[in-house]
């Protein structure tokens, strides 16, 4: 298991307060496979509408390439899921997730997020 870290490039960042975060994740050589769950809590807070949230990884990604992993957006309140791809790039340590209109996953986008919405992210990717 890992504690992964939600944040934002700046501006207010987003505290989990009450809700949870979790990761977990195994490494076989150079392949990673992680799974990150987000709930939030009544007293989250969710940051700012001008940054993409990031979400920290277990290793550090390979040096050469983008690859891409599959993210869930669940809406409490519609009891709606949209699927999204995040984006994992050379050399990074963390991820962001691309919404439904060209632009990233932040405090307003795909949704506005509240209490018991969720983020779920997993995949695998080449690592350092």
């Amino acid at each position: 298991t890992y504690t992964p870290v939600w944040d934002q490039g700046g501006g207010t960042q987003p505290a989990i307060v009450d809700g949870t975060i979790t990761g977990v994740s195994s490494r076989t050589g150079d392949i990673c496979q992680f799974s990150i769950l987000l709930t939030a809590g009544a007293s989250t807070t969710f940051g700012n509408a001008a940054n993409a949230y990031r979400f920290s990884l277990p290793h550090n990604v390979y040096s050469q390439g983008t690859q891409c992993v599959t993210a869930y957006v669940f809406d409490a309140s519609t009891n709606i899921t949209t699927v999204h791809q995040a984006t994992v790039n050379a050399s990074a340590s963390t991820l962001t997730i691309a919404d439904m209109v060209g632009g990233t996953v932040r405090s307003n986008s795909p949704i506005t997020f509240a209490a018991g919405d969720k983020i779920s992210i997993s995949g695998s990717y080449l690592c350092d």
